[in-house]
């Protein structure tokens, strides 16, 4: 992402955040949960992400390769103190089930802070 595409990066790039969590489309089937932040943590969140999905084909796993995005470039990456989540799911994931993923993700934050 691009400050010169989204303007309104600016004001949120001029912080530092304990965490930030980024959620993008993917292309495959399962969850990937890649970004900066701790292994422990990744899991965890893979873990909860799991949880509420339990009665689908679809799982959370971390992500591998490409979908690792834990490059310094990552928006995620940047705007946090190496605590950045990167979230990766396909469109029918999140049209069947994104409200329960964020709500998954936020409880295991909440469980930082």
């Amino acid at each position: 992402m691009s400050r010169a595409l989204y303007p309104q990066l600016d004001e949120v790039s001029e912080h530092e955040y304990d965490y930030a969590v980024s959620f993008h489309g993917t292309c495959t089937e399962n969850v990937k949960v890649g970004g900066q932040a701790p292994r422990e943590l990744r899991i965890g969140i893979c873990e909860a992400i799991n949880d509420v999905l339990t009665d689908t084909d679809v799982y959370a796993e971390l992500g591998r390769e490409g979908f690792r995005t834990d490059d310094d470039a990552t928006l995620v990456n940047r705007l946090s103190t190496h605590t950045g989540v990167w979230i990766g799911q396909s469109k029918s994931v999140r049209e069947t089930h994104g409200t329960e993923i964020v709500d998954a993700v936020a409880d295991v934050l909440r469980d930082q802070l």
